[in-house]
């Protein structure tokens, strides 16, 4: 584990380096403007993070909903399908290669899936992506588990759809961020994405144990219903988004395209 974390170093540096460069947003300087040329500040008290969630908790909602899909989407048919294969009897240098293939193929897909979402709106793209991957879950692991072998199948099923299912899957969080003004954003992304991640980190234990008693096609179920669940959030979005904001702000950065 030394030696991916050296490499990550490298871009991690530049990142903190380049994100001083950036201007901070409009609504930000407002906020820095009204306090006197400082930062503004809240000081985190029960009552307040008790106002917090009372004025948040139907964006939370769907955040959690959100993001412990999306999650579940991308861990299933993206990283655990690779598990997945070795216990079917695929050998693990097959899974494992199947695994780097899709991972690498994802790294394509992210930038021309960010090209497209920039264009067509990040709700509206994480809709097509939960469209997607629904039709294509069940097939991708019944067809593995039907034709193990076949470099066809691994190569479209195993490498394509999990490319698709993790590269389509990176603009998610364009969207969750959305959700928040900027007064509360980074409480909120912090505190609703750790309770949705733990709600999604439970795919791959319960798929775990529901293959091992006999029922080898639960990840593909499982990536079904998380599909559904993300489709519902986005549509709610996007039509209260078409509903001029109306019964509720969804679109704190960008509402249009969206």
């Amino acid at each position: 584990w030394r030696l991916p974390f050296l490499l990550a170093l490298v871009p991690a540096l530049y990142s903190m380096n380049a994100v001083m460069a950036v201007e901070e947003t409009e609504a930000f300087q407002t906020l820095q403007r009204a306090h006197g040329g400082e930062a503004p500040t809240h000081p985190f008290t029960c009552s307040q993070f008790a106002k917090f969630f009372q004025d948040t908790w139907a964006q939370g909602m769907l955040f959690i909903g959100g993001n412990a899909a999306s999650v579940s989407i991308a861990y299933l048919s993206g990283l655990y399908i690779s598990q997945w294969m070795v216990v079917q009897g695929i050998p693990l240098g097959t899974s494992s290669a199947v695994f780097l293939a899709g991972q690498a193929l994802a790294a394509v897909l992210s930038p021309v899936m960010g090209y497209i979402v920039d264009r067509v709106g990040v709700a509206t793209g994480g809709l097509a992506h939960g469209l997607l991957v629904s039709v294509l879950c069940i097939p991708q692991y019944w067809l593995i588990r039907k034709y193990p072998h076949s470099p066809a199948v691994l190569l479209t099923m195993g490498v394509g759809v999990s490319g698709l299912a993790s590269g389509m899957g990176s603009t998610i969080f364009l969207y969750l961020a959305g959700l928040f003004p900027t007064e509360n954003r980074g409480l909120a992304m912090c505190f609703y994405y750790n309770a949705g991640a733990v709600i999604g980190g439970f795919a791959p234990m319960l798929c775990d144990l529901l293959v091992a008693a006999g029922y080898p096609l639960t990840p593909a179920y499982y990536t079904l219903a998380a599909c559904v669940i993300t489709s519902c959030v986005l549509s709610a979005s996007l039509w209260m988004n078409q509903n001029g904001g109306q019964p509720l702000r969804v679109a704190h950065i960008i509402d249009d395209p969206y």
